[in-house]
């Protein structure tokens, strides 16, 4: 390649600044060069420019798989969750959706979205659905949540005006392997339909999918979206994504269906504690496993213990939880003579269970004599 050639071209990508006449002739060069040079002598209108024409590629995009997915009217359904005060300095986007609920022959109409948007929340807040392209803002409150690192689901009561022509989504069943799903959501304010999930891993508490954004396209919001099965009913509820963009996840609807019960107060609502078997306690719906613990002759020979600190996003499902009905597979139990189950309560607003004190129940199993027992107290989390 002629040198002249290669001083255009770095000219060009804005490596280099050349005066006109040390540029090569050719025409087109020449007209590319001018063009950045252009563009550089006003960096805030170019930047603002190449945005516009992003979203309107996103839109575009947006409307084009909307058509081909089942749900045919998402924005009816699916909300945009923001501040009720949110202004251009300081925006909060979030996502949520809408379903209907038959308890004892009543109908109810919930909002849900994932239990770590609401902890952020610390003024009133609104959703907003978009009916034929006009903003319908609806006042939100939080009235039960679940447990971030185990239910991450919030229910939301929303004062909808009887004549808005709202649609509720059906709940259906916890995908399986293999699975296609489809998901709507709002990032950064922006409404964002992402088609073609795939189901590549499943446990009952966490699903994962690919990635669930083109790499050029801002993930934040997306948490509290749905995930819809091919029939156009729930399957699983979006709770974010790995910070490398390898993977996306979300929670099974089951777990929706369990937060729903535990506020009615019904036995659905808890999860045994299942260890080989035995059943040694519940969890509630607002309750995580902190730590899993084996012991011999009074000293801790094993424990998994849920590194509240990081990302619990990090890595697959099966590595980061704690399965309630299967505790028996998160530790090495082998020659151990008891078996401990710290779980805590979270509250409904955001704290730090390394800082503040917090509701703890300790489960003991002695695997010996098979007694059980329990205490409740209130500390900051203690290390065993």
């Amino acid at each position: 390649m002629q040198l002249k050639t290669v001083l255009a071209l770095l000219v060009s990508f804005g490596f280099l600044a050349l005066p006109l006449q040390a540029q090569p002739k050719n025409a087109v060069l020449n007209r590319l060069v001018q063009k950045m040079q252009a563009r550089s002598a006003t960096p805030l209108k170019s930047f603002q420019s190449t945005w516009q024409r992003v979203i309107k590629k996103i839109q575009k995009s947006a409307a084009e798989q909307v058509k081909k997915a089942p749900s045919l009217q998402p924005q009816q359904t699916v909300f945009l969750l923001q501040d009720a005060e949110v202004s251009d300095k300081n925006p909060f986007f979030a996502s949520g959706f809408l379903i209907q609920e038959t308890f004892q022959g009543k109908q109810y109409l919930w909002g849900v979205t994932a239990k770590h948007i609401t902890d952020l929340y610390d003024t009133p807040f609104e959703a907003v659905f978009y009916i034929n392209g006009q903003p319908l803002r609806v006042p939100v409150q939080a009235v039960y949540t679940g447990a971030q690192h185990g239910i991450d689901l919030t229910l939301l009561q929303l004062q909808i005006p009887p004549s808005a022509p709202l649609v509720p989504l059906t709940l259906g069943h916890n995908p399986r392997r293999g699975d296609i799903l489809h998901s709507y959501g709002y990032t950064r304010g922006i409404f964002y339909p992402s088609a073609n999930r795939q189901a590549l891993a499943v446990t009952p508490q966490k699903i994962m999918t690919p990635y669930a954004f083109v790499p050029h396209h801002p993930a934040a919001g997306y948490c509290g979206s749905p995930l819809l099965n091919t029939q156009g009913e729930v399957a699983a509820i979006h709770c974010g994504s790995a910070a490398d963009k390898s993977a996306s996840f979300a929670v099974p609807v089951s777990q929706l269906y369990t937060l729903l019960a535990a506020y009615r107060g019904l036995p659905q609502g808890q999860t045994p504690l299942v260890f080989n078997g035995t059943q040694i306690g519940f969890l509630h719906a607002n309750q995580t496993i902190m730590g899993v613990y084996a012991q011999k002759n009074g000293k801790t020979i094993s424990k998994n213990v849920l590194p509240l600190a990081t990302d619990i996003f990090s890595a697959l499902p099966k590595e980061t939880e704690l399965i309630p009905t299967q505790l028996e597979t998160s530790l090495h139990w082998q020659g151990a003579d008891e078996i401990y189950v710290l779980v805590f309560e979270e509250p409904p607003h955001y704290f730090l269970p390394q800082e503040e004190p917090c509701l703890q129940t300790l489960y003991r199993y002695n695997l010996s004599t098979g007694e059980v027992s329990s205490r409740t107290f209130c500390s900051l989390l203690p290390v065993l």
